[in-house]
């Protein structure tokens, strides 16, 4: 199993009852290097404002980086959040054959 296998089986507690570290909503997540990126859909929407319009967002991506590649993911040096309706994220998203880091070019 490649290591972003990994990362996603234990990010969203595959073969669990809830997720690890409270990943429950986690629908994917992959690791790559010292990054890491958490794709959950939310059970409440946020509400974000754009001017003077809000937005309701039901999908959050988490953006981690870690000290190292070979950190445990509760290492975690910061984090970021980017949240999307679900029209903004491509139809094949969940389905594993890509990476998220092929979806979201964050750096």
């Amino acid at each position: 199993m490649t290591k972003e296998a990994v990362v996603n089986r234990n990010v969203t507690g595959e073969g669990r009852s809830r997720g690890l570290l409270g990943f429950a909503h986690a629908v994917r997540a992959d690791r790559r290097g010292p990054n890491t990126l958490i794709l959950s859909r939310l059970d409440a929407p946020v509400d974000i404002f754009n001017g003077n319009r809000r937005i309701r967002c039901r999908w959050r991506l988490e953006y981690r980086w870690h000290a190292s590649e070979d950190s445990d993911l509760t290492e975690v040096r910061g984090s970021e959040f980017q949240y999307y309706l679900p029209r903004e994220l491509p139809p094949d998203i969940r389905d594993g054959r890509k990476s998220l880091f092929e979806f979201f070019q964050l750096f």
